[in-house]
């Protein structure tokens, strides 16, 4: 029998790997919509990193919880409105619009999360 283990230091982190696994384990195809979908949850866990490195007294503040959600509605919204223009220029190109940016947004997509995590881990390192 199969075993799966998931490993996190909070339960933040093992529903991000869960989600993560789940959406590798039920579709391998990458479209412009599904790169969209993963763009909005990749900057939704670099809002949560940023939170959770905050010290306490502000990780805790009204304040920070408030950006915090306001960061979430606004990836959401642009998530939402991005889906609603890939439909509709997949309606008026008959789709070939999409078929062409999906070749080159798929490469854009990889470049930017390795260059978010550069960033990232050049930023962790230094504190």
């Amino acid at each position: 029998m199969p075993d799966l283990t998931f490993t996190a230091s909070s339960h933040a982190e093992l529903v991000i790997q869960v989600r993560q696994w789940l959406e590798t384990a039920e579709s391998t195809e990458t479209t412009p919509a599904t790169i969209v979908g993963k763009s909005a949850e990749l900057a939704k866990d670099a809002l949560r990193v940023v939170a959770d490195a905050a010290p306490k007294p502000i990780a805790e503040s009204d304040l920070l919880k408030a950006l915090t959600e306001m960061g979430y509605d606004v990836t959401d919204r642009t998530r939402d409105t991005l889906l609603v223009g890939l439909g509709v220029a997949t309606e008026v190109t008959d789709g070939s619009f999409v078929r062409k940016a999906q070749s080159s947004g798929e490469a854009a997509f990889f470049e930017m999360n390795s260059a978010f995590a550069k960033r990232l881990l050049s930023r962790l390192v230094r504190e």
